[in-house]
């Protein structure tokens, strides 16, 4: 947004078919590209950059066959954890992910780890799953750090919790989306509905799209 904020024209190329999939139903990620479009920015999916042209400068992309004129090229590309220490030491890991208990203790006693590498559960059914967010790295680096020093504080688990804010548009989800759901074994429905924050009498009335997973 700060790129648009500025005057220029934004392109966005998401090579995942929906935004936010791991936190939001394609409906509600749908909401969110309207969004984006009314404020001018197109938004590509399912494509990734097959070539960045120009010579002292970029001056072109190249996308499934089309050629979109630039000046500027901003990336995100994700990271992958390097879990080496982990298997240096013996400890067990799953997917590329360190196992721990709800002590945040690996395989290896005495040994702990936290944050984007760690594989936890979820607090809803104790699913193993992993949450890659400063507040739950820093729930988990409280616990291990208590248990390391010989106290007793488990860690109760992830909710898959996340907000964030894009062009003004307020947007959060808690709990599984309706795919990871039926994914796990739910006889899993979803609800839409639209509903307002306050009386819409009252000043700063505003409607809210909500999706609920039963």
């Amino acid at each position: 947004m700060g790129l648009k904020e500025m005057g220029l024209d934004v392109a966005v190329i998401e090579k995942m078919p929906v935004l936010f999939l791991r936190n939001l139903d394609p409906a509600m990620g749908k909401i969110i590209v309207e969004h984006l479009e009314k404020l001018g920015i197109r938004i590509l999916f399912g494509r990734g950059i097959d070539r960045i042209n120009g010579t002292q400068k970029v001056e072109s992309v190249e996308i499934a066959g089309e050629t979109i004129d630039c000046d500027i090229v901003v990336m995100a590309v994700g990271m992958s954890g390097n879990n080496k220490l982990a298997e240096i030491i013996g400890a067990k890991t799953e997917k590329g992910l360190v196992v721990v208990n709800n002590r945040m203790e690996t395989s290896v006693e005495n040994v702990y780890a936290v944050g984007d590498l760690v594989q936890t559960y979820s607090r809803i059914d104790e699913t193993p799953t992993t949450m890659q967010l400063a507040t739950s790295a820093y729930r988990q680096g409280m616990a291990a750090g208590i248990n390391a020093a010989g106290g007793d504080s488990p860690y109760p688990g992830a909710i898959n919790t996340f907000l964030t804010v894009i062009g003004g548009l307020e947007i959060a989800s808690t709990g599984y989306t309706l795919k990871i759901a039926e994914s796990l074994g739910y006889d899993a429905k979803a609800i839409s509905t639209k509903r307002e924050i306050k009386p819409h009498y009252m000043p700063d009335a505003k409607e809210i799209n909500l999706r609920v997973i039963v």
